[in-house]
């Protein structure tokens, strides 16, 4: 997943750590059959294609590539909820996605 926005209180914020991910259909976070609940597991800013990624568990129903969620992250107010975007489902490289660079 890769964050839309990182200014979502009018200053920049820079999200790291474990955080919940949130369904903006139901306002809430997904669980999956288990039980488990939807966050990330790790964040970073990803120079080489210019965008915040973000890694983390979606149960399958929403595990949809382009599917828009949220990430809360020190929401007080309402300045924490940012915008995000399912950019892989499974394996794959937002970077490298052919594997045409290493094959080069």
């Amino acid at each position: 997943m890769t964050l839309d926005s990182l200014n979502v209180s009018g200053k920049l914020r820079y999200p790291v750590g474990i955080s919940p991910i949130i369904d903006p259909d139901t306002g809430e976070v997904p669980v999956d059959t288990k039980g488990r609940r939807s966050y990330s597991t790790s964040m970073s800013y990803c120079p080489s294609i210019k965008k915040h990624v973000v890694m983390g568990y979606l149960p399958k129903n929403i595990a949809i590539q382009g599917k828009a969620l949220t990430l809360e992250y020190f929401n007080e107010d309402g300045d924490g909820v940012y915008p995000m975007t399912v950019q892989i489902v499974g394996k794959g490289s937002i970077y490298d996605p052919d594997n045409s660079r290493v094959r080069s």
